[in-house]
């Protein structure tokens, strides 16, 4: 299922608990390969090259958008 409302697809997915998984899954997936070429340029010694500078950008850009899409699911009452 394509969805591109992320409020419309957390209440149609079971109280939104498996949308909350489903982002915080993709979450954990972004920071760890993030961290993992953070990690390779900290070990390296020379300068990194500007693809992975850009990786780890567009990483932390992707990181970014996911915790803005769990703020904006609807609050679990109860």
């Amino acid at each position: 299922m394509k969805c591109y409302n992320l409020r419309v697809c957390a209440i149609d997915n079971e109280d939104g608990k498996h949308m909350l998984d489903d982002l915080e899954r993709l979450l954990s997936s972004l920071i760890d390969a993030q961290t993992q070429l953070i990690t390779m340029c900290a070990k390296s010694k020379s300068f990194p090259d500007n693809n992975t500078l850009q990786k780890i950008a567009t990483l932390e850009l992707n990181i970014a958008a996911v915790e803005t899409a769990i703020a904006n699911l609807p609050k679990q009452s109860g």
